[in-house]
């Protein structure tokens, strides 16, 4: 347990409120923002691509890379 407490430290350190309670809710937002996100995306990607005039195609080879920046993204965070 008192690595979990030092891991639990440090996030806290992060805010300007020093509360572990804070900082369950302030990583739940964010989870759900970017679930809200990855929900979003999928359905306004026609709407994208017809507004900026982009075949579906296209859209289709471009729209991974997002999810391929987030991948790799987590071994440059190391």
């Amino acid at each position: 347990m008192p690595a979990f407490t030092s891991i639990k430290d440090s996030v806290n350190k992060f805010y300007l409120i020093k509360s572990p309670n804070y900082t369950l809710v302030s990583i739940s937002l964010c989870k759900f923002l970017y679930g809200f996100y990855t929900a979003a995306i999928g359905s306004l990607l026609v709407p994208i691509g017809a507004t900026f005039d982009i075949d579906t195609g296209i859209q289709s080879i471009v729209f991974p890379f997002n999810y391929f920046g987030q991948i790799v993204i987590i071994f440059f965070m190391k």
